[in-house]
């Protein structure tokens, strides 16, 4: 029994896939953010080398801008939240 090859691009898909699925086990935003922004960098890649250009289209193509707009979003009401804490808290 000989072991399969496997191409450049199945590898990249492989991996995406591995990436979401960790993705799925984040518990907190801003890590689940980037993490899923480095799944549609390589679902795209994986996508284009596979000549698989409806998911890279719809799926990843779409979904890299909306995760990179909320992962700023996020890290923004961060440090709000940090200026906040850290400024004068009297009601005067």
């Amino acid at each position: 029994m000989s072991v399969p090859e496997i191409s450049f691009a199945e590898l990249l898909g492989y991996v995406a896939a591995v990436v979401t699925l960790a993705t799925y086990s984040m518990k907190t935003m801003i890590p689940l953010r980037i993490s899923d922004i480095v799944a549609n960098i390589l679902f795209i890649t994986f996508s284009y080398l596979a000549g698989v250009y409806p998911t890279l289209l719809v799926h990843h193509a779409v979904l890299l801008p909306v995760n990179s707009v909320r992962l700023y979003q996020m890290l923004q009401l961060v440090k709000c939240i940090r200026e906040a804490a850290q400024g004068d808290l009297a009601m005067d």
